[in-house]
């Protein structure tokens, strides 16, 4: 669930997936071409994420009645000089260089299995065009923009090339701004001066997204978080995913990080491990991130933020269940979470502290990958 911080009355580029022919549908007088227009947009602002001394944003188009038919066009304009002083009007031509007014094209980040840049995108179909070419232009006339764009691409999964992909949009674009996330992982980071001794002994109140079970998991629930006694720094959660299991947080340099390799649950052919994942939906995989991912927490709130992005695709957390045979992530024990907030209440009485890492090995059940969706580890199908 995403909170926009910034909303910029007006129109911008969009493309739109059309799965039959992928022709353009409305007829723009002015060019001859025909066009197809969008109701919806909502954008997203990076900063100088990638060095280039300019500011990267992405604006994603759909349709109200349909998010998952629509396009995310990545693209590079001037630095502004703080996120309310972003202006996306322009002429953008295709380019791989990060200068203003350019759009990267699309492409497969192999190593992530993700899609980047800017392509067109039908989930419901799970057809996809890589743009790799083509005009859009946005114009600021009075308080709106007037935008138009006419697009080639390829198709991800025929190869075949695609023409006159031609789109327009106007009307208000939400902007989120995720230039304060760290870029080094990507993941949650407002632990600005957090110490150890900042989250007591407290009762909590989750929510989240339940994501990729078939039966999907709870959206809220409760437990308890416990600071650990001794030298070893963790929070111990218990109750994760409504279930009566203990997962775990460290904390190290000011930052808390999750514990993703003390098993926490267990059955007679899978172990369960409190993981961060991202998906790739055109695949039906999941790559299981294996570098720190820290949680953020905001001291004044009390709120522990497992919510972040990882290269930038949204990042998914629960306990998820890797073959003792195999080794394969193969299912999971709970649901997968998107916006996971724990939102903390002090105890007023200590319930002890947590000595030692212990799972609740018995009671939970593992989920088949039938159940989760079909979706497998990427490299290990």
């Amino acid at each position: 669930m995403k909170k926009y911080l910034k909303t910029i009355i007006g129109s911008t580029l969009v493309a739109v997936f059309v799965a039959s022919s992928y022709s353009c549908q409305k007829d723009d007088k002015s060019s001859g071409d025909d066009y197809t227009e969008y109701d919806t947009a909502v954008g997203y602002y990076y900063g100088d994420k990638f060095d280039t001394g300019t500011a990267c944003f992405v604006v994603d188009m759909y349709n109200a009645d349909d998010d998952q038919v629509g396009v995310r066009i990545q693209c590079f304009t001037s630095l502004p000089s703080d996120f309310a002083s972003l202006n996306i009007a322009g002429s953008y031509s295709i380019a791989s260089t990060g200068a203003a007014l350019t759009y990267p094209g699309g492409s497969l980040d192999k190593d992530s299995i993700n899609i980047l840049g800017s392509y067109i995108y039908n989930y419901n179909t799970k057809e996809f065009i890589l743009i790799t070419g083509g005009t859009f232009v946005i114009v600021l006339s009075g308080d709106k923009y007037y935008v138009s764009a006419k697009f080639k691409g390829t198709n991800y999964t025929t190869g075949a090339q695609v023409n006159n992909l031609c789109y327009s949009f106007s009307g208000a674009i939400a902007f989120t701004d995720e230039s304060t996330v760290d870029s080094s992982d990507d993941s949650s980071d407002s632990t600005d001066s957090l110490s150890f001794a900042d989250i007591a002994d407290s009762n909590y109140a989750a929510t989240g997204d339940p994501c990729y079970l078939t039966n999907q998991g709870p959206s809220s629930w409760s437990g308890q978080v416990t600071p650990s006694s001794g030298q070893d720094q963790f929070y111990n959660i218990y109750g994760w995913g409504g279930k009566k299991l203990n997962i775990w947080c460290n904390f190290a340099d000011g930052k808390i990080v999750i514990d993703n390799y003390t098993k926490v649950v267990e059955d007679e052919t899978h172990e369960g491990y409190f993981r961060a994942i991202t998906i790739d939906l055109i695949k039906r995989s999941f790559f299981v991130i294996d570098d720190d991912y820290n949680v953020g927490y905001d001291k004044s709130n009390r709120i522990m933020d497992f919510s972040g992005t990882y290269n930038g695709s949204p990042v998914y957390v629960g306990i998820i269940a890797k073959d003792k045979a195999t080794g394969a992530f193969t299912g999971a024990f709970t649901d997968m979470y998107a916006n996971a907030k724990l939102s903390l209440t002090p105890t007023s009485q200590s319930s002890g502290n947590v000595g030692m890492r212990t799972g609740n090995f018995a009671f939970s059940a593992f989920v088949s990958q039938k159940e989760f969706r079909n979706y497998m580890e990427e490299g290990k199908r």
